[in-house]
Parts: C-alpha cells; structure tokens; sequence
C-alpha cells in the first residue's frame, strides 16, 4: 500500500483568549490522522522574511481543509500585507477566511453560540447597537465579519458551538463525510489521505468498525472478499467475521463503505 498522505487541515482564530482551545484542537486533529496547521503551536512552517499572518496564508494556499473559529474577538488590523493587499487593513483570521473563499478551499465555520443572535439585533440598528451593555470582548468587527461569511454566495458551512466539545464532535462527523467524498471521487492526494484517516477511524472506534461490518455482509460475495482483504491490510489485524447485533449504519457511512469498495 502507497505510503498514507495525512490530510493537511489549517486552524484559523484569533489567538489570544483561545490558546487552550487551539492546542487542544491540534491534538484532536493529530488523533484523527490529519494533519493540523496552527500557527500557534510547534512545528508550524516559518519564513522570516514574511511577516507571520502572511506566512500564514501562505501555509493555508497549501491545505486542502480549512477550520475558522469565530469568537468575540475579532483581532489585530494588519496594514501591511503584502503581496496580498487586498486584505490591508483586516485581521489575520478576516483575512484567512476571505482567503479560503476566494481560492475555493474547503472551509468549515464555526462561531461562538451567542454571535448569531447578537448580529440578527447589530443589523437591524447598529446605530444604536454600540450603546448598548455588550459583553466583554464583543467586537463589533467581528459582526460584521460573520454577516459577510453569511452573505457569501455560495455560504461556506457553518456550525455554531459552546465549547471545544462541540467543535470537536462536529469535526469528527464532517471529516468522515470529506472522507467519503474523497473516497468515492477517486482524487490522488485526498485519496491517500482519506485513506489514512479511515484507517485512523477504524482503529480508534470499535462501534465504527462493527458498523463497517453490517454494510460489507451486504455485498456480493465477491467484492465481500476484496473489501475485507483491503480493510485487513489498512488497521493491520483480521477483521472480525460477524458485526454485534445493534451495531446497525446510518446512510452516510453506508456510503463511505462502498467508497471504500472502489479502492479496493
């Protein structure tokens, strides 16, 4: 088997305030089998003769997923960005999600819970909006950050969240989605990378793993045989022969395993 390619994913989100939620972040990434950028912790690419918010576009340019967390705050204005001066004058994280809009990426939007109802009060009077007791750290910025996320056309995905949990368990549904896609189009590098990380999947999740079981007893029992061969050598260890009885699929990871089926 060609040696597995992890899927690159970059984090973007303002720093101070969210140091705990960024590094636990990384961690979980590298425990799904991706590979996470965040410019925060070690091991992030450095070049200095760029400033270190266009270093990080230049990093994002390179992965294939994008995460942007979207809290109270809404960051630095940055003056000097250049050669990307279409950006002058925004945030490192504005600038980064404007980014992976225009170049297409894939990007995932997750904001803080009470973000949405304070917009839906900013656009109907934001004259009057500022005198009002907001809560500590709310940028008015950052507002309008979010109303232009949502006014793009097509809208990028977005979740709201409470706390890191939230995050977490969403990333994890939606990376196996990417997964299936990847699988089932066949692309190269996502491939290998879908690759790594359903072998990842598997490993860590017992459940998963029985579930996957349910959909290959469906089969002929030629493709069967191929499938179970493939999955063996991708999590090292024989398959089990028989799925536990409520170990029933869902229509999504029905999918991914008849994905998975074409690589075979």
């Amino acid at each position: 088997m060609a040696q597995p390619q992890r899927i690159p994913v970059f984090v973007s989100s303002v720093h101070y305030g969210l140091e705990d939620l960024r590094g636990e972040l990384a961690s979980f990434l590298e425990s799904l089998g991706v590979l996470p950028f965040v410019s925060s912790e070690g091991g992030f690419p450095d070049n200095p003769r760029l400033s270190p918010y266009v270093q990080c576009l230049k990093v994002l340019e390179q992965t294939l997923i994008v995460l942007a967390i979207v809290d109270r705050r809404y960051g630095s204005r940055q003056t000097d960005w250049s050669p990307y001066e279409q950006y002058a004058g925004l945030s490192p994280t504005h600038a980064e999600i404007r980014h992976s809009i225009a170049l297409k990426k894939r990007l995932l939007v997750y904001y803080r819970s009470e973000i949405e109802g304070f917009h839906s009060m900013y656009s109907l009077n934001k004259e009057k909006f500022g005198a009002l007791n907001l809560p500590q750290n709310l940028d008015l910025e950052t507002l309008d950050m979010f109303g232009e996320i949502r006014e793009q056309n097509p809208a990028p995905w977005m979740e709201s969240f409470r706390d890191v949990r939230d995050i977490k368990e969403s990333i994890r549904k939606k990376l196996l989605e990417d997964l299936y896609v990847a699988l089932s189009r066949r692309e190269a590098l996502a491939h290998v990378g879908a690759e790594f990380l359903l072998e990842s999947a598997l490993k860590s999740d017992p459940d998963l793993l029985r579930r996957v079981l349910f959909v290959i007893a469906e089969m002929p029992p030629e493709k069967r045989e191929s499938l179970t061969d493939y999955l063996d050598e991708l999590i090292e260890r024989p398959l089990p022969k028989e799925p536990a009885a409520h170990a029933i699929p869902g229509r999504r990871l029905r999918g991914l395993v008849y994905a998975a089926a074409l690589a075979a």
